[in-house]
């Protein structure tokens, strides 16, 4: 059961280093960012709940991007953990 979920981990390490490394992507994100930051300034003085929310989802937009990155960390770990497995690695010397 482990090589199964460590072969699944892997898989979605190479699917979010491909995401991460889209160009497209990143420019989405910043637009995301920019988009959120025009609006903010065009809230009027009482509007805070707009601005709340404005200001949460520019936060989610580096969490998304931490994510990814954990995801491809977990896939690393779990290749290490299936090359020892299979005797391609030796934990100790």
């Amino acid at each position: 059961m482990r090589k199964i979920a460590d072969l699944d981990a892997v898989r979605e390490a190479k699917e979010a280093s491909h995401v991460l490394a889209d160009p497209l992507l990143a420019e989405a994100f910043e637009a995301a960012v920019q988009m959120y930051l025009k609006e903010m300034l065009t809230l009027g003085a009482k509007d805070d709940l707009q601005r709340y929310r404005l200001s949460e989802a520019i936060k989610i937009v580096p969490m998304v991007r931490h994510h990814l990155r954990m995801i491809v960390e977990n896939g690393k770990l779990s290749q290490a953990s299936l090359d020892e497995m299979s005797g391609k690695r030796k934990r100790f010397f």
